[in-house]
């Protein structure tokens, strides 16, 4: 009896064989076309969310020069409501002869327009970008990225989800988490932070 099940196991076992073999196929070339999908929909694509409880009356994103100089390109213009979603497509952008970041002017209702600028872009860039505006302890904040391929390079912008806080009271923007969000800091002539020294506090140097 052993011998006649050794003998019908071959083809059993190739047939096994077979099947697991097309399935390893069929799903690395699902894979690959899933991968493919992916990279087109990222391909010179922007989208912005206003994810926030205001109304944004006016936003203006560009592709600028460095030095905020010149428009570049105009990614998008008009106004978001609190809720609200964007998608939609760009030209793709070569600054391999002039750099240039992103710039935005925004305008929050019953608020002053601040100019927010994000990135350095020195080479072609073709990739998806994602302005999401959202609430955080208490601030009102955009978070900003810039990456291209299906594993999100952002060498190329330097915009790795920058998060950034808007103060309405001064009209200005800094990025979350810098030390200058901090006024007792400084920047010295070598780069370098230091708590700014309070002149009517006593103290001794030891000797």
């Amino acid at each position: 009896m052993s011998s006649k099940k050794s003998k019908n196991a071959g083809p059993i076992i190739g047939t096994k064989l077979k099947v697991v073999i097309i399935s390893i196929v069929a799903v690395i070339v699902v894979a690959v076309i899933g991968l493919v999908v992916i990279e087109g929909i990222n391909t010179c694509r922007i989208k912005i969310a206003n994810h926030t409880d205001k109304n944004i009356t006016n936003l203006k994103v560009m592709f600028e020069t460095e030095d905020e100089s010149l428009e570049m390109q105009n990614l998008f213009e008009g106004e978001l409501k609190s809720g609200e979603k964007y998608s939609g497509s760009y030209d793709s952008m070569n600054f391999t002869e002039e750099p240039g970041d992103i710039g935005m002017l925004v305008t929050f209702e019953g608020e002053d327009e601040i100019y927010v600028y994000d990135g350095y872009f020195y080479d072609r860039f073709n990739g998806l970008i994602d302005i999401d505006f959202h609430q955080a302890e208490g601030e009102y904040r955009v978070t900003i990225s810039a990456s291209s391929g299906i594993f999100k390079n952002t060498d190329g912008s330097a915009i790795d989800d920058d998060e950034i806080y808007f103060d309405f009271e001064k009209a200005d923007w800094d990025i979350v988490g810098s030390p200058m969000d901090d006024d007792e800091m400084y920047l010295d002539d070598d780069g370098l932070y230091f708590e700014d020294i309070d002149e009517d506090e006593d103290w001794d140097i030891d000797e």
